[in-house]
C-alpha cells in the first residue's frame, strides 16, 4: 500500500507532471479499498471492491493519459528546417541528452506498459480468488500433469 503511491509518485515527478501528490493519493485509496475488501463479509466485500474499481478506472486512466501525453512530448520528431534556422539552443534536453534515440525510448516504452499492465492484474486477481476460479484452474493443471 505504500510502494505502489510512492512508485507513481516518482514516476510523476521524473516526469515532471502535475498532481503528483493527489494521484499518489488516489493510488493509496485503491489499495485500501482492496484491503478493506479482503476483510469484510459479503455484501461490504462487493462494495469496497466496487468503490476500488471506480478508483482504480479514474486513476488509472488519467495517469496513462498524462505519462503519454509526456512521452509523446520528449520523444517526438523535431522539424529539422526549424532545427537548421535556429541552431543548436532550440533543441530540447530530450535531443541534447540523447534520449530521443531507439535505444532509450524503446526500453522505456516496455518498462511504462509492463508497469501500467501490472496494475490491471490486480483486480483481475481479485475476482478469479474471489469466484475461487483460481483453485479450479490449479486443480485443471496438476490432474493434467498427472499429480495427484
Amino acid at each position: 500500500m505504500f510502494t505502489c503511491p510512492l512508485l507513481t509518485l516518482d514516476l510523476l515527478w521524473t516526469l515532471n507532471l502535475p498532481y503528483k501528490v493527489t494521484y499518489a493519493l488516489l493510488v493509496f485509496l485503491t489499495l485500501f479499498s482492496g484491503f478493506m475488501s479482503s476483510g469484510h463479509p459479503q455484501p461490504g466485500r462487493w462494495m469496497w471492491f466496487s468503490y476500488g474499481i471506480v478508483m482504480f478506472s479514474f486513476t488509472w486512466l488519467r495517469i496513462v493519459g498524462l505519462v503519454q501525453v509526456r512521452f509523446m512530448q520528449y520523444f517526438a520528431k523535431k522539424d529539422k528546417s526549424l532545427r537548421a534556422q535556429h541552431g543548436d539552443s532550440r533543441m530540447s534536453l530530450a535531443e541534447r541528452g540523447g534520449f530521443r534515440s531507439k535505444a532509450v525510448r524503446n526500453p522505456l516504452q516496455f518498462a511504462l506498459s509492463v508497469y501500467f499492465t501490472i496494475w490491471m492484474i490486480y483486480p483481475i486477481l481479485w475476482l478469479l480468488l474471489e469466484g475461487k476460479l483460481i483453485r479450479c484452474l490449479l486443480r485443471a493443471l496438476l490432474r493434467c500433469a498427472g499429480v495427484s
